[in-house]
């Protein structure tokens, strides 16, 4: 992928390589029939572990 961030889940999609394209649009179109009134947004960062 680019050195500059996506900042929609299209511009991911678009940045990805080619054979992973079809792939990524086939899961967003699941997602979006799963959940259609879900938010989008790219969050970037590591995530956090539970502490116990």
């Amino acid at each position: 992928m680019a050195s500059k961030r996506p900042k929609t889940i299209a511009e991911y999609i678009a940045a990805a390589p080619p054979e992973g394209q079809p792939h990524l649009r086939r899961l967003y179109a699941i997602l979006k029939a799963a959940a259609p009134d879900a938010e989008e947004a790219i969050k970037w960062g590591n995530p956090r572990r539970p502490s116990t």
